[in-house]
């Protein structure tokens, strides 16, 4: 129970927990019950999309109108660990992003030249939210939901239905998700780190293949980056607020393409590694997941009232790619040669690795690239960096990057026909080179190469041919 002095008392009497909390709880409550009555309705998207905004937007209010009540601060202590900004590293990352908008949208309607049909079906499913025909918490092309198309369509009424319009989307996608993931390796392994990811996923041909294209995946990755990101600063930052942020860029997230989906298991097993490694701050992690879940559900609800009502709409996908499924069973069979578990799983993985670093190639025509996604010059500081990367396994940073990493490829890759599919795999190409990117900057920071100036000039210009030849 709160004391008398604990809190400040309006005119009414009302404790201020009363009036900052339960008044928009209640909204809250309103809004979501109207995004669920008209979740199904083509007339009523609009009604829908307002109510689900103020399902989640009064949540928010809530839990902040509670820590302010409490004077606590709404977004969290400071972070006294954390480095300060500089000049130099300000303009070198404003340089930086802007050769990645370049990168991305330079003759973006003619580069990738290849037009694929699914780049027009999203275009087709965005266009309905330029009239009113089309529900909003409802699936569509390939029981897909129907909010990915609608933030797709948010462009297309500004610009028209234009390639440009459905590819710029894409491209502005993949920069936010390329400034979510710098974020996050600042904040878990320091500034070098993750100006030398930029500065080599910024070129990396799988992120910036997608990044021009007008699919849907990269809203699953760049989305994928900003909840992890919300995530781990509210668990550093100890903010109720910030987690739930992250459970609602989840819950975004969760809405659009399905690579998505392996998102809340990503912050699970982190929270748990992180209880297991480090009990204060795991326990602040599970409970924020916690929030985060509640936060995702009230942020989907629209869309699980849906499933509630045709189960369907929620498996026929998963069924569709799943390597076990009874509806694959004859495609396997014949795709693979076998139907024995344990040998299928040994084959996805051979064609994974040799997808990294082999050569196979890529089985989706949505990019498919027929070679290694690893160039050969980058490779051996790529293996070398998974290696060194393992000895991370007890801290923050590496235990996120092998839980991102490896529930990526189980997911999309190793329990999926056909693989490797790499637009499955699309949640990994903003994180997967930051692998090399660890070793150089343990090189960097050894003792015998920082205390000489020449040897470290050497090593970073060693590195930089390899981004040039990488790149080129």
């Amino acid at each position: 129970m709160i004391s008398e002095t604990e809190v400040i008392r309006i005119q009414n009497g009302w404790p201020v927990p009363a009036a900052t909390v339960i008044a928009p709880l209640m909204l809250a409550v309103t809004g979501i019950a109207i995004a669920i009555r008209f979740n199904n309705s083509d007339e009523q998207w609009v009604a829908a999309l307002l109510g689900w905004v103020a399902g989640w937007f009064f949540s928010l209010t809530a839990i902040a109108g509670w820590e302010i009540a409490h004077g606590r601060p709404v977004f969290g202590r400071q972070d006294p660990g954390q480095p300060r900004w500089q000049r130099l590293e300000v303009i070198t990352l404003a340089i930086v992003l802007l050769a990645a908008v370049l990168l991305r949208t330079v003759a973006i309607e003619s580069y990738p030249i290849a037009l694929h049909n699914d780049e027009m079906n999203c275009l087709l499913e965005a266009r309905g939210f330029l009239g009113s025909d089309t529900a909003l918490f409802n699936v569509g092309w390939f029981n897909c939901p129907n909010l990915g198309f609608f933030l797709t369509s948010l462009w297309i009424r500004a610009l028209g239905p234009t390639l440009l319009a459905l590819r710029l989307s894409s491209a502005l996608l993949g920069l936010l998700s390329l400034v979510a993931v710098y974020l996050v390796v600042r904040r878990l392994f320091g500034v070098r780190p993750a100006m030398l990811l930029l500065i080599l996923t910024t070129p990396f041909h799988w992120h910036l293949h997608f990044s021009r294209t007008g699919f849907h995946y990269m809203q699953a990755a760049s989305l994928t980056a900003v909840a992890i990101l919300l995530f781990v600063v509210a668990n550093d930052r100890r903010s109720p607020v910030l987690f739930g942020c992250a459970g609602v860029a989840a819950g975004i997230a969760w809405q659009t393409y399905y690579a998505a989906w392996l998102l809340p298991f990503i912050l699970a097993a982190w929270a748990l590694a992180r209880l297991l490694s480090d009990r204060t701050q795991g326990k602040t992690a599970v409970l924020g997941f916690c929030l985060s879940m509640i936060f995702l559900i009230t942020t989907t609800a629209p869309l699980l009232a849906y499933y509630a009502e045709r189960p369907h709409g929620a498996t026929a996908r998963t069924k569709g790619v799943y390597i076990f499924s009874d509806y694959n069973r004859q495609h396997v069979s014949s795709t693979y040669g076998t139907s024995e578990p344990l040998q299928l799983l040994a084959m996805n993985a051979g064609r994974l690795g040799r997808l990294l670093v082999g050569g196979a190639g890529d089985t989706s025509v949505q990019y498919g690239l027929q070679g290694r996604f690893i160039d050969p010059y980058l490779l051996p500081l790529f293996l070398a960096g998974m290696l060194y990367a393992v000895g991370l396994i007890r801290t923050p940073g590496g235990q996120l990057l092998w839980i991102w990493f490896l529930g990526t490829i189980i997911a999309g890759g190793l329990l999926t026909i056909d693989a490797p599919f790499s637009p499955r795999l699309v949640g990994i190409t903003p994180i997967i080179l930051l692998f090399p990117v660890l070793l150089v900057d343990h090189i960097l920071r050894l003792r015998e190469i920082a205390d000489r100036r020449w040897l470290e000039v050497t090593a970073v210009a060693v590195f930089g041919l390899v981004m040039v030849l990488s790149t080129w």
